[in-house]
């Protein structure tokens, strides 16, 4: 029995696994500042050179229940599965299901320690995501006649 948020990693839903539950998420609203400041020599203040934003950290406080005995095999196998989902290579998407129609483009940053987070019960997953995810389904756009929702139906539209 799934507990918590859903999450879909690489297009495996984490109800794949059934004693994996997510508590928390947390992301950063905006992507990491990259402008730079130089100061001018004999002048106040200094001269600004903006960048476009960069990654935002998104952070899953997750956890494995079982119903054998905390450190037993059962929530040591539960954890490895965790783990063996966890561990992709590269830029995937990932949905979750506080926001399911959004996609982000995403990069696991945690590496699974499959004994620790037995041993804790509860882990940390860690991603860097691009500054902006992709609307799934319906995405809400400024039109020339102001804000309204826009249906795309199969393809992803850019979306703050």
């Amino acid at each position: 029995m799934s507990r918590g948020y859903e999450m879909t990693w690489h297009g495996v839903s984490s109800l794949t696994i059934p004693e994996f539950g997510i508590e928390t998420i947390q992301r950063d609203v905006l992507g990491a500042h990259r402008g730079e400041l130089e100061d001018v020599p004999g002048q106040e203040g200094a001269l600004y050179y903006p960048e476009e934003r960069g990654m935002r950290d998104l952070s899953i406080q997750a956890y494995v229940l079982t119903e054998g005995p905390d450190f037993g095999p059962d929530r040591g196998d539960a954890f490895e599965r965790v783990a063996e989902w966890l561990q992709v290579d590269g830029r995937q998407d990932l949905i979750l299901g506080d926001w399911s129609d959004r996609v982000y483009r995403a990069i696991l940053t945690t590496v699974p320690k499959p004994r620790e987070w037995r041993n804790l019960g509860r882990f940390e997953i860690n991603f860097w995501t691009d500054p902006y995810s992709l609307a799934t389904a319906a995405s809400r756009s400024v039109t020339p006649s102001g804000i309204g929702t826009k249906l795309r139906s199969g393809s992803a539209t850019y979306s703050a």
